[in-house]
């Protein structure tokens, strides 16, 4: 199956993505896991990281480059489950040159939720992240791990939070109504537990 995960940011899109991947045997294609790795790599411009670091998006032009050369990729044959794109409404309508999406699962979760859920994300370098409220670490700002300091990244701040909530209604919310005229839309519940939004979309999608 060839699938798109809709949503909001810290929507749990990546978390249903690895799930539901591991469920059908196909790989997750994670466009903000391949721009944070081209980024770490120097593939982009300074202006474009500091955009990004804002919360602000990639030319659509770009994006879509970035996402048909992955899917070409043989390892990608078999089905694959996009987290994170498309974002608007021309990335969607020009990918389908591309490629025709099976389903496209919208995950529904309040501006307030996801407030709270990514401002109160934390990390640590060793790569063991945390959240204060849902998944706190025994030592307050301290890594159980290794016991260094944790951060927050820079584009999880409260402000820029809702910088990408903006951005988000104003480009991607149109995709629901694009993926709805198409008859392929699924609309689950993103504010249940993990193993509920998963059993739901499992159903949903009669597997």
């Amino acid at each position: 199956m060839k699938i798109t995960l809709l949503g909001p940011p810290g929507c749990g899109k990546g978390t249903q993505a690895e799930l539901l991947a591991k469920k059908l045997g196909v790989l997750v294609i994670s466009t903000g896991v391949i721009i944070r790795n081209l980024m770490e790599s120097g593939g982009f411009s300074k202006e474009q990281e500091e955009n990004m670091n804002k919360g602000g998006f990639l030319p659509d032009e770009q994006v879509i480059k970035i996402v048909e050369d992955e899917i070409s990729k043989k390892e990608h044959s078999r089905g694959f489950v996009l987290d994170g794109f498309p974002r608007s409404l021309f990335q969607a309508e020009s990918f389908e040159d591309f490629e025709i999406l099976d389903c496209a699962i919208y995950y529904s979760v309040s501006d307030s939720e996801v407030v709270k859920r990514i401002s109160g994300r934390r990390q640590c370098h060793c790569g063991s992240t945390y959240h204060v409220l849902f998944n706190p670490p025994k030592k307050e700002g301290f890594c159980d791990d290794c016991n260094e300091k944790l951060y927050q990244r820079e584009d999880d701040g409260e402000s820029v939070v809702k910088n990408r909530l903006l951005a988000y209604q104003e480009k991607t919310q149109p995709l629901i109504e694009f993926y709805k005229s198409k008859g392929i839309l699924l609309e689950i519940d993103g504010e249940q537990k993990i193993e509920k939004v998963f059993e739901d979309t499992i159903e949903a999608l009669k597997l």
